[in-house]
């Protein structure tokens, strides 16, 4: 059960982040990429081994000031991780970017199983709904193209705040918006450093969404799906 009050106050918010939270990589249209480059990869082996890659992290890109740099790192990190050999996993990587780049709602666009009926039933308890995510400007549009802004009171992306997680401020302009105090609030994310740990830091409980079982070590309040959240949360 999630801590009730330990902070010394009840609970009154929920906080989420998107990439690979409410929005999930499109596994499906990746591992068709990785299968036209070699790689015998199905979607779930794309989810697990995106999972892993972000659990411990991926190289750092070349020209950093570049807004889309990581993509290099990141998706290149998960080529390699699924099978292909480093130059097809930089053109696995290029391909991703455009496909981000070309598609309004990026290549973060399936939602989480069950994310709209979690959304509605957590504010049906009377609880309030916002989003904190370290994003490229365009994530409120995104939730809206995936039928998900609605749901939500508040919308901080990092592009637009400029500041990101795990950096407190990010957190703390969500929660001024909802005038809710950091220990009236929870957080859910995919990334414990980042999303845990960073809520943690602002003054907040945080929940890891472990959708492929990454930290099974983790004696932390932990969730494979979002569903799960209403088996764990109780408002005033």
């Amino acid at each position: 059960m999630i801590p009730h009050g330990d902070r010394g106050k009840p609970l009154q918010a929920v906080l989420f982040d998107v990439g690979n939270t409410l929005l999930h990589l499109d596994y499906e249209w990746l591992a068709g990429l990785a299968q036209a480059l070699g790689a015998g990869a199905s979607p779930d082996d794309v989810g697990r081994a995106d999972a892993r890659v972000r659990r411990r992290g991926w190289p750092e890109a070349e020209e950093d000031d570049r807004p889309t740099a990581f993509f290099p790192g990141y998706f290149g990190a998960v080529g390699m991780e699924i099978g292909l050999s480093p130059a097809d996993a930089l053109a696995f990587a290029a391909s991703a970017e455009r496909e981000h780049l070309r598609d309004q709602r990026g290549i973060w666009r399936s939602a989480a199983p069950h994310a709209a009926e979690t959304l509605q039933a957590i504010a049906a308890q009377g609880l309030r709904l916002g989003v904190v995510s370290n994003s490229d400007g365009r994530v409120e549009g995104q939730l809206a193209l995936a039928g998900l802004r609605a749901s939500f009171s508040v919308v901080i992306d990092s592009h637009i705040a400029g500041v990101e997680k795990p950096d407190p401020r990010i957190f703390h302009a969500a929660l001024g918006a909802l005038s809710v105090a950091p220990q009236a609030a929870l957080y859910v994310g995919d990334l414990w450093a980042v999303d845990v740990l960073g809520a943690h830091g602002a003054g907040m409980d945080g929940v890891l969404y472990d959708r492929w079982g990454a930290y099974p070590e983790i004696g932390a309040e932990r969730i494979r799906g979002l569903r799960e959240l209403l088996l764990r949360i109780r408002p005033d």
